[in-house]
């Protein structure tokens, strides 16, 4: 099992943040298309601070329509930023 921060409880001073940001295994991210890119960002910056490999999954849920409008520019901020993510979709 792994545990994730849905869409809805990803704010950045919740308590579903601050709980995941204190657990050592590996934690996931659900993306969706309201996730901007200065959000995804600090939220790896405050679950994976250490830029940790494995550590943080980012689970893309979209929908087929949204995905191509979105994700290309996620993607791309995150590598720009040099973080060590895993993506996978959902």
């Amino acid at each position: 099992h792994m545990l994730w921060i849905g869409d809805r409880t990803r704010q950045l001073d919740g308590a579903h943040v601050e709980f995941l940001r204190g657990v050592n295994n590996p934690i996931g991210v659900k993306v969706g298309p309201t996730m901007n890119t200065e959000e995804l960002i600090r939220l790896i910056d405050i679950l994976n601070p250490d830029n940790d490999p494995g550590r943080l999954n980012l689970i893309v849920r979209m929908g087929a329509n949204k995905v191509g409008d979105h994700l290309p520019q996620l993607i791309r901020a995150v590598e720009g930023e040099g973080k060590k993510v895993l993506w996978s979709c959902d």
